[in-house]
């Protein structure tokens, strides 16, 4: 995954946050994890379509088990 192809779906997702009411600092906190989540598997995404609920759930094992982030933290 290269850095335009993060950048895009970054861009996509603050998009979206256009629709909801969401406060700036919630959005900012979704995009971080978004971010983090998409250099998390930087080596395997190649595209939007790839993006997945597996993948999605992967991630968060990854951190509840790998990185011992408690439930709450996972969870927000």
């Amino acid at each position: 995954m290269n850095v335009q192809f993060r950048k895009e779906v970054l861009e996509k997702v603050s998009e979206a946050f256009k629709l909801t009411y969401l406060k700036s600092y919630a959005q900012g906190n979704y995009l971080t994890s978004i971010r983090k989540f998409l250099m998390h598997y930087e080596e395997t995404i190649k595209s939007e379509d790839e993006i997945n609920l597996e993948k999605v759930k992967e991630y968060l094992i990854y951190l509840r088990h790998e990185k011992k982030l408690k439930i709450g933290t996972v969870n927000n």
